[in-house]
């Protein structure tokens, strides 16, 4: 190796997906305070490594918390809707419980393809039901997975 070839590999940027970062930072799992004395030189996967970080993003404090947020949002707005007697407010309050759960999905995927319905009304839950199919149609998608409220930990696999 030349003294160039040897100043090439030094030289060289790390590549994004390094293969030691195989597991998530502990600072970054659950029951984790989110903040790594080691920063950008840990050995482990930090959000800053996205696609990584996200395949374990059920695994993070980050997850966790926003979870348990979404989970007391819907019960409270849960709650809220069986004290009203009005049938339009109590459809906007279902409507805006399923929108938050939809967006939740979005941004929090459990895995690709895997929608968790739980809090969902059930006329919101047929909806998206019917959308994910639609998708899976369009973008040739041969299976998904469908969490539901109904039972423990019910998993329902489309294919």
């Amino acid at each position: 190796m030349t003294v160039n070839q040897t100043f090439m590999v030094l030289d060289t940027p790390r590549r994004q997906e390094d293969p030691f970062k195989t597991r998530l930072c502990k600072s970054y799992a659950v029951g984790g305070d989110e903040d790594c004395k080691y920063g950008v030189h840990c050995k482990f996967i930090h959000p800053e490594d996205e696609e990584q970080y996200m395949r374990l993003i059920e695994y993070t404090e980050e997850y966790r918390r926003v979870k348990g947020d979404v989970q007391k949002e819907v019960q409270h707005l849960h709650g809220l809707k069986r004290t009203i007697n009005d049938a339009i407010k109590a459809n906007a309050i279902d409507e805006w419980i399923n929108r938050r759960i939809r967006l939740f999905n979005e941004v929090y995927p459990k895995a690709p393809n895997y929608y968790d319905l739980h809090g969902m009304s059930t006329r919101g839950a047929v909806n998206y039901v019917m959308d994910i199919c639609q998708m899976m149609r369009i973008n040739n998608i041969s299976t998904s997975w469908l969490e539901t409220g109904r039972g423990n930990q019910t998993l329902i696999i489309f294919h």
